[in-house]
């Protein structure tokens, strides 16, 4: 059985996601703990940084705070942090989720958008109920979510921050256009993507989903454990994220 760290279990988990993430991986032959110390990141197998609050430090990114943007916890980021860097430098495996994404986008160097609700929100799909903040996405041609979902997706949603300009070596694979683009405008920002241009998203494109172009790392801005503990006809296959992640692990071993 592989051995996953889930960086923390802090604060209150009013969704269940931690469990739903735990209950997830034991599908795929994965036994979950809980750490913040960077050495435990030898003895395990791969890292999941789940999504929560408080928001990431903007002066991680060298911004200054903007209305919208929450609470921030520096000592909990360094921790977190210290927990990627540890997980990049010995090759391990990564996922994040929501704010894992981000805090990942960060540590390589990329900024975020402080409130996305302050530039444009998501336009829900109306055949879902509008508490589950389901909205289509576009998964990027020849790209890993591509393989995953093909072309379309329906995923859920529950963040105000995004990515804004993506870090290092990290690449966009998924992602939301507002509907009040022109198909040419979809369209450049495609292309945009694909060929992959320094842009900056920060309205009417949102990043749903990253891939590192060589380490093992997959990021997702949506819940995919939310949909696994309440699934919904019709939305995207979230246990294909989990079981790309025990790929990514049990290729790691099969490489030592």
């Amino acid at each position: 059985m592989y051995r996953v760290i889930i960086t923390d279990k802090s604060g209150v988990d009013d969704f269940q996601c931690i469990d739903s993430i735990e209950k997830m991986m034991a599908e795929y032959g994965a036994e979950c703990f809980f750490s913040l110390d960077p050495e435990d990141v030898t003895n395990c197998d791969g890292i999941i940084l789940p999504g929560a609050p408080p928001d990431v430090d903007l002066a991680l990114y060298g911004e200054e705070k903007e209305p919208g943007c929450g609470v921030v916890d520096r000592e909990r980021d360094e921790k977190r942090l210290a927990m990627i860097d540890a997980a990049v430098k010995t090759g391990k495996p990564m996922m994040g989720i929501c704010a894992g994404l981000q805090q990942i986008n960060v540590y390589f160097g990329g900024t975020l958008v402080q409130d996305k609700e302050m530039k444009e929100p998501h336009r829900y799909s109306p055949e879902y109920p509008a508490d589950l903040r389901y909205h289509p996405v576009i998964n990027i041609r020849d790209s890993r979510f591509h393989l995953l979902f093909g072309e379309f997706g329906i995923i859920n949603s529950m963040h105000h921050q995004a990515i804004k300009k993506l870090g290092e070596g990290l690449i966009a694979g998924q992602v939301w256009l507002s509907e009040t683009l022109s198909q040419k405008e979809k369209d450049e920002w495609l292309r945009k993507i694909e060929n992959e241009e320094n842009c900056e998203f920060t309205g009417p494109c949102i990043i749903e989903g990253i891939v590192h172009k060589t380490l093992p790392i997959i990021c997702v801005q949506w819940h995919p454990e939310l949909m696994y503990k309440a699934p919904v006809s019709g939305a995207a296959d979230y246990g294909k994220l989990f079981e790309y992640f025990a790929f990514l692990i049990t290729e790691c071993h099969e490489k030592k």
